[in-house]
């Protein structure tokens, strides 16, 4: 898409990366961080990048609009029950974002 043909607002994101599920059990705290880079503006959106976990969901997302250069997003988390939980990043517009380092761990049993 071309800066011409992209509409002003994206109604929704084009670009989802969803991690493989780790296993947990009822009761644990969860540390989830890693790195988020976006280098430029993202059109079509005023969320920019969002990283979320399958326990908040999207209203505890992060977001990260740029230019900001590479910033460290840490959450904690108490799993509600056994099962899995993910991480999901959108990338809700054009442009590019950049995640490294990114990870679910059992901080308490």
């Amino acid at each position: 898409i071309s800066p011409q043909t992209a509409p002003l607002l994206v109604e929704s994101p084009p670009l989802w990366v969803t991690s493989p599920a780790v296993v947990v059990r009822a009761g644990q705290l969860l540390r989830i961080s890693g790195w988020a880079n976006v280098p430029a503006a993202v059109s079509g959106t005023l969320d920019g990048l969002t990283v979320f976990d399958s326990i908040g969901g999207d209203k505890l997302a992060q977001r990260f609009a740029g230019p900001a250069g590479w910033k460290k997003f840490t959450y904690y988390r108490i799993a509600p029950a056994d099962g899995n939980v993910q991480i999901t990043a959108a990338l809700n517009g054009f442009g590019e974002a950049f995640l490294d380092d990114v990870k679910i761990e059992v901080v308490r049993e």
